[in-house]
């Protein structure tokens, strides 16, 4: 698992302080690119006639890779199941989040779904998939890859692989083993690079800029965005407003789970100690959130200098915030959670208090955006 050491824990925070009065959602610039100059194919090294390529090189992304192309999109794998052979992909445009699917057997790579997700980090190979923007799925590539290869890629059109390559050079990029793919589209011929351990590298119509150019790809990485996060206030009262919004850098990498999730955060902020797990955090079919704790954890609220209630309350507002929810089930090992210093509710089922916020800082919150940075 990747960890941030503590000498980038430190670079980190010096950098979202530095960016304390920027918006989170700076726009990319856009790099206006012709064609001719970056693509080049003429120049390329073709491979020998007979060479057929290993599909699996082809899986168009990697567990912990980060990929930005020169429009600024952000992707990285959230979620990737090696058994069942699909993949979800977090893009991130601006401050517009969209999960991309992929799937893959011996034959046939397909990008079968796209949605914008209602709660972040859902896992859609698990979840069922509503919502999906793709009307059909797209074959991108079909064994063999080999020179003359077609297939169908959706009901209306038709992908050809017109050149296998040992090796290409774009917008100052070299690459190794490349396939060229040709689809049939009524703005023209849509021109594919597959480049082998890292998916499409440049997409483009004839006669036009790109539409796709990868401009940097970086492996082994979490990605680290920041998120509106509702901390305790020094010394937390019993009553009134406890919390306040801030933003705070977050990490994920990929098959994470939101425990884990949550559990870094939840130790960062030093509301509970080292040795305290998150077990898990869900949601249940009445639409109450669930935190899980193991057992202790009692103790280290009490040690927070806010106190147990607020640093309660900040559990679960930001729990109840992610799930975009009202109630929050805080357990211990399972069981309902008691605690020392105020009576918990029934069934150890707290309801969201906008009390705890302040309305400058309830307004505040809901406008902020998350933005992806590059992990360590």
């Amino acid at each position: 698992m990747i960890q941030l050491s503590k000498e980038n824990q430190a670079k980190l925070q010096e950098k979202m302080t530095s960016r304390e009065g920027d918006s989170l959602s700076e726009s990319p610039q856009e790099t206006t690119v012709e064609s001719p100059s970056l693509i080049d194919p003429t120049t390329w090294t073709s491979a020998d006639q007979a060479a057929v390529y290993d599909l699996q090189d082809f899986i168009p992304y990697r567990a912990n890779q980060l990929k930005i192309d020169q429009s600024g999109t952000k992707e990285y794998v959230e979620y990737l199941d090696d058994s069942q052979k699909t993949l979800q992909v977090r893009q991130l445009q601006g401050d517009q989040v969209t999960n991309q699917l992929y799937r893959w057997n011996d034959q046939s790579i397909e990008h079968y779904g796209q949605v914008v997700p209602e709660v972040p980090l859902t896992n859609y190979l698990k979840e069922a998939l509503e919502g999906n923007q793709l009307d059909q799925a797209e074959v991108i590539l079909q064994a063999p890859l080999q020179e003359g290869q077609t297939w169908q890629r959706t009901a209306n059109q038709q992908s050809k692989i017109v050149a296998l390559y040992d090796q290409i050079h774009i917008a100052g990029q070299d690459y190794q083993h490349a396939i060229e793919v040709v689809t049939q589209e009524e703005g023209g011929d849509l021109h594919e690079v597959y480049v082998a351990q890292l998916g499409c590298v440049a997409a483009w119509q004839e006669a036009a800029n790109p539409i796709r150019l990868l401009k940097s790809v970086k492996d082994d990485v979490m990605f680290v965005y920041q998120a509106p996060t509702y901390i305790p206030k020094a010394s937390g009262p019993t009553t009134g407003p406890m919390l306040e919004s801030e933003r705070v850098a977050r990490t994920w990498q990929t098959n994470d789970g939101l425990a884990q999730s949550f559990q870094r955060l939840f130790q960062d902020q030093a509301w509970i100690g080292p040795d305290i797990q998150v077990l898990d955090v869900s949601l249940n079919q009445q639409g109450i959130a669930t935190v899980s704790f193991s057992p202790g954890v009692v103790a280290s609220f009490s040690q927070h200098p806010a106190g147990e209630y607020a640093v309660i309350a900040a559990i679960v507002q930001n729990v109840a915030d992610h799930f975009k929810v009202q109630q929050v089930q805080v357990l211990v090992q399972g069981n309902w959670m008691l605690t020392t210093t105020f009576p918990a509710p029934p069934a150890s089922t707290y309801q969201v208090d906008p009390n705890w916020l302040q309305a400058s800082e309830q307004a505040e919150a809901a406008v902020m955006t998350e933005e992806l940075i590059l992990g360590p």
